[in-house]
């Protein structure tokens, strides 16, 4: 899942597909400070609808340098997914699975970026769900239920596409002129 990123200047032009969850993880990283805001912004607008923007090239390349800096210090590093066993229509890799049973026990296990909840419910005398306990489950493996087997919990390395490709469009800016208009589209 992703969006596209198209940067253009003059004759020169490139587009490359972004990785939503190190978007989200860079706009983390750079909301903590009113000039990465700013810069964030300069970079990936300030919503994503199929809008061309033009940004100066030198105000670009500035924007550019702060965000990857805020990467560098403090981008989220991981993605949390569940795996479910074949068997079941829910068997696969997703974000987030419920109605995982043990004994009188039922769980839900939501993933993501730099997050993983295991949420624990059983049912009251009425028969409504009440919740036990909802803690992080970054550090769990696997939670073994009597429906589906060993779930697997599964963290991967966030994707470095979107900073390799913020890279690139630097390296590229640098041999165009300081104040030429460079046209941002993402969408």
């Amino acid at each position: 899942m992703g969006i596209y990123m198209t940067v253009a200047c003059g004759d020169w032009k490139t587009s490359a597909k972004l990785d939503l969850d190190e978007t989200v993880g860079l706009e983390q990283a750079c909301e903590h400070d009113e000039a990465l805001r700013l810069a964030y912004r300069t970079v990936f607008g300030d919503d994503v609808d199929g809008v061309t923007r033009q940004v100066g090239c030198k105000d670009l390349l500035d924007a550019l340098e702060s965000v990857l800096q805020a990467a560098k210090a403090g981008l989220k590093s991981f993605v949390y997914s569940v795996y479910v066993p074949p068997g079941s229509v829910m068997s696969g890799t997703c974000s987030g699975v419920g109605g995982l049973r043990r004994g009188e026990l039922y769980f839900g296990i939501l993933g993501g970026l730099d997050h993983c909840t295991l949420t624990t419910h059983r049912r009251n005398e009425q028969g409504n769900p009440e919740l036990v306990s909802q803690v992080d489950a970054r550090e769990m493996k696997s939670i073994e239920t009597d429906n589906f087997g060993t779930v697997k919990i599964r963290r991967r390395a966030v994707a470095t596409r979107t900073v390799r490709f913020l890279r690139q469009i630097r390296k590229d800016l640098e041999s165009i002129a300081p104040s030429a208009e460079v046209a941002i589209t993402i969408g």
